[in-house]
């Protein structure tokens, strides 16, 4: 995942973020984002390091939605959909295709990587 605007502008890491599925991605600066319809619950998720380039949730994140096209995984700095700021998001890729949009979302610990942002070295 990269990291958005405000990091990028030198806002710390918080240690703990909220992680929300998009059905339209952000713009490059991270601006201009869908959260997906029926204003699901953005799930928590602590950081740790991972290595000198790379951030990790450090446990499984799982979310199930009604079928709906899904593009991107987001952190923001808030529980509350459609509040706080985007900090970090990605691209959702797959191998497979499938006829009919998703529904489950499972990712397995250290699944989700961050790009360490500059000036992030006090993660423990």
């Amino acid at each position: 995942m990269s990291c958005a605007m405000p990091l990028r502008e030198g806002a710390p890491v918080p240690p703990l973020m909220y992680a929300a599925l998009l059905s339209q991605a952000p713009d490059a600066d991270g601006y201009n984002f869908v959260e997906v319809e029926g204003g699901w619950p953005r799930h928590p998720v602590r950081i740790v390091g991972r290595s000198a380039t790379h951030l990790a949730i450090n446990h499984p994140v799982l979310f199930e939605v009604p079928p709906q096209d899904v593009a991107s995984l987001a952190l923001f700095d808030q529980p509350d959909p459609g509040s706080g700021a985007l900090l970090f998001y990605g691209a959702l890729r797959s191998n497979k295709v499938q006829s009919e949009p998703e529904r489950r979302f499972e990712f397995p610990t250290f699944g989700i990587l961050l790009k360490r942002p500059p000036g992030a070295i006090s993660i423990p």
